[in-house]
C-alpha cells in the first residue's frame, strides 16, 4: 500500500515480485521469518515489535503478522501489517521521565504534596504521610473527604478552592484534618490544576502544618486580651 512505498522508498510497481531482503535490513527479515513461520506452526496471529532502519531514518513499529485460511482451514497466505509506533514509544518515554521528575520533586519537597483526581489519591509523598499518619497504601484511590472532620469542611474547602482555581489559576486556604490517630491538625492548603484546561488531568496540592503557628497566635492573643483587661482595671 502507500504507507510501505513511502517508507521504502519504492512505488508499488517497483515493490511488487521483490524479496523481502530485497526491501528491508538483513536483521529485520530475519526477524520477520521468524514471525512467519511461528504462524505457520501455531496457524495464529503473532505480534511483535521492533525498529527497522530504514534510508530516512530509523523507526518503531509494531508489526502483526495474520494467518488466512481456505474454506478448509488450510493456510494459504499470512497478512502482515507494520504500524508506525516511533512517535507514540517517544511520547511514552516523555512521560515516563516527567512522573520520573515529579515523584522526584515530591519525595523531596519538605511540604506536603500529592494529585488528586476528582478529589481522590493518586500520589502522595512522605511528608504527607507524616503529617496524617497514613501510608501512601492506605490513601490511594480514597476520597479526601477521609482527612476531614466533616462532611461540610470537605464540601466547604471543595467549593471555595475550585472557585479560586477558576477564578485565580491557583486555591489556597486554611482548614483542619483529622490524623490518622484523631487528631485535629490545622493545615494551609494549596491546590492548581495539573493542565488548566482539562481539569481531568488531576490537581496537585501542597498542604502545611500550621498548627503549632496557628496554637501561638492563639496564645498570643489570649495574653494580649488579659494585659488589656488587667491595665483597664
Amino acid at each position: 500500500n502507500r504507507s510501505l512505498c513511502e517508507i521504502t522508498g519504492y512505488t508499488s510497481e517497483e515493490l511488487i515480485g521483490k524479496k523481502d531482503e530485497e526491501v528491508f535490513p538483513k536483521e529485520t527479515t530475519g526477524a520477520a521469518l521468524h514471525f512467519v513461520k511461528e504462524v505457520q506452526r501455531t496457524g495464529k496471529r503473532v505480534e511483535a515489535e521492533t525498529k527497522i532502519p530504514f534510508s530516512t531514518g530509523e523507526r518503531q513499529y509494531a508489526l502483526s503478522f495474520v494467518p488466512i485460511k481456505d474454506a478448509s482451514g488450510r493456510l494459504i497466505r499470512i497478512a502482515g501489517m507494520a504500524t508506525d509506533v516511533t512517535e507514540h514509544r517517544r511520547l511514552e518515554e516523555a512521560l515516563k521521565k516527567a512522573e520520573a521528575e515529579l515523584s522526584s520533586i515530591f519525595r523531596a519537597a519538605p511540604v506536603a504534596m500529592g494529585l488528586l483526581f476528582d478529589r481522590k489519591f493518586a500520589m502522595a509523598n512522605e511528608e504527607f504521610t507524616r503529617i496524617t499518619g497514613y501510608s501512601f497504601e492506605e490513601v490511594k484511590g480514597q476520597s479526601a473527604s477521609i482527612l476531614y472532620p466533616t462532611k461540610e469542611e470537605f464540601d466547604r474547602v471543595g467549593t471555595v478552592k475550585y472557585r479560586q482555581i477558576r477564578e485565580e489559576g491557583t486555591g489556597t486556604m486554611e482548614s483542619q484534618w483529622r490524623r490518622k490517630d484523631g487528631q485535629l491538625i490545622d493545615v494551609l492548603l494549596s491546590s492548581s490544576a495539573v493542565d488548566p484546561a482539562d481539569w481531568s488531568r488531576g490537581m496537585v496540592f501542597t498542604a502545611l502544618d500550621i498548627t503549632e503557628r496557628k496554637r501561638a497566635q492563639a496564645e498570643i492573643f489570649r495574653q494580649r486580651q488579659l494585659f488589656k483587661t488587667i491595665t483597664e482595671n
